[in-house]
């Protein structure tokens, strides 16, 4: 592989990594993050009495603290 090709692949890798981390942060900022287990679970308990909705808490790889979902939730 001469200079250029190597040059323009890791371009490529540097500007996936790039996007992939541009998309984490964004998706991570728009949702509420709290700072524990224990205060998600509270929140999700409470949205699922007074508004029939199951939510479950996940830790976020991204920014450390923890956010929630209907994905994979048990009602």
């Amino acid at each position: 592989m001469n200079k250029y090709a190597q040059h323009s692949k890791a371009a490529a890798v540097a500007n996936e990594t790039r996007e992939r981390i541009q998309q984490a942060t964004y998706g991570c900022a728009r949702k509420r993050a709290y700072r524990n287990r224990t205060v998600a679970l509270e929140v999700a308990a409470k949205c699922r009495d007074q508004r029939g909705v199951a939510l479950r808490a996940y830790a976020c790889p991204f920014c450390g603290r923890w956010h929630l979902t209907k994905k994979g939730a048990k009602a």
